[in-house]
């Protein structure tokens, strides 16, 4: 999940009374930092010029999966393509594939065998959808 779709969910889950805080992006950095002492539950992983993944299950991202969300948070629409990977990132074209079998594999993103704009398959990354859709 997105930080700022996290801190929106946490402002309307707990209100906006004037008795609360105003809840910042800085604050739940902070706060899933605090929470490393309990192990790889929570972990913020950086994708983009001042944009942030939360991940909230235990388990981590590699390089490689990482790199591949940062390339599809830069497209402001949350999916990337093979041809995107191997242009952005100089990888050959299996190591894109695997890559992307990978993140799917564990439900990161999901396929669009459809997309005739993007050679046939593009993968979404829900938790990167823009806020317009």
């Amino acid at each position: 999940m997105e930080l700022s779709e996290l801190r929106r969910r946490l402002i309307a889950a707990r209100g906006q009374s004037a008795v609360h805080q105003e809840i910042t992006n800085e604050d739940i950095l902070m706060a899933t930092k605090k929470l490393n002492i309990f192990g790889n539950g929570f972990v913020v992983h950086k994708v983009g010029k001042g944009k942030y993944m939360v991940q909230s299950i235990p388990g981590e991202l590699s390089l490689e999966e990482t790199k591949v969300l940062t390339v599809a948070s830069n497209t402001d629409m949350g999916f990337v393509t093979l041809r995107m990977l191997t242009e952005h990132l100089g990888w050959g074209e299996l190591r894109a594939k695997q890559s992307l079998d990978k993140t799917l594999s564990e439900g990161l993103c999901w396929v669009d065998e459809q997309d005739t704009e993007n050679d046939g398959v593009s993968h979404w990354f829900p938790s990167l959808f823009p806020g317009r859709f």
